[in-house]
C-alpha cells in the first residue's frame, strides 16, 4: 500500500481521540495538520487563544500568519521545534515523517514557562482590540510549565508520532 496521506493509515476520529487523550492527559493543546491543514479539531484549546485572541481580526490575522510560518519550519525538521508564537505561548511542532516522506505534523502547547506578564498581555490586549481585563484574566489562566519538561512532553509524542 503506498502512503499518500496521513489519513491512509488512520482514521481521522481515532486520530481525534488519540489526541484528545494526550491534549487532556498532558494538560496541553494539540492539534494535526497534513502538510498544509488541520487533519483534527483542536484540543484543549485556552480561551485565552479561541475565544479571545483568535475572535479578534487582528489576533487570528496574526495566529493564521504565525501558522504558515510554523508548519512551513517544521516540514523542514525531521525533529520537534520548540517555539513561541505570536502571543508569546510556547508550542512545539512535530513532524510526522513516514518512509522518509514528510505527511504533516502535530502542533502543541499553547503555555508559559512563567506567570503572564501582565504588562505585555495588556499591550497585546490593545493591539489586537480585546477587552484588556478579560484578556488578562484568561492569561493568567495558560498552565504554567518549565521548559524542560515542555520539551520531554515534546520529545515524547515525537516518539509516538
Amino acid at each position: 500500500m503506498e502512503i499518500t496521506n496521513i489519513l491512509d493509515l488512520m482514521d481521522v476520529s481515532i486520530m481525534q481521540n488519540i489526541q484528545e487523550f494526550f491534549a487532556n492527559t498532558m494538560d496541553i493543546s494539540l492539534q494535526c495538520f497534513d502538510k498544509n491543514n488541520p487533519l483534527s479539531e483542536p484540543s484543549n484549546f485556552t480561551n485565552f487563544c479561541s475565544k479571545y485572541t483568535q475572535a479578534s481580526e487582528i489576533g487570528c490575522q496574526r495566529c493564521n500568519n504565525c501558522l504558515k510560518k510554523w508548519l512551513k519550519i517544521v516540514a523542514e525538521k525531521d525533529e520537534p521545534i520548540i517555539f513561541n508564537c505570536h502571543a508569546g505561548l510556547l508550542n512545539f511542532g512535530i513532524p510526522v515523517i513516514i518512509n522518509d516522506i514528510y505527511m504533516g505534523c502535530i502542533l502543541g502547547g499553547k503555555v508559559l514557562t512563567e506567570p503572564a506578564d501582565e504588562e505585555y498581555f495588556r499591550q497585546l490586549a490593545r493591539e489586537i482590540g480585546v477587552n484588556e481585563e478579560e484578556y488578562l484574566a484568561e492569561a493568567r489562566k495558560i498552565r504554567i510549565i518549565s521548559h524542560d519538561k515542555f520539551k520531554t512532553i515534546a520529545d515524547s509524542l515525537s516518539l509516538i508520532a
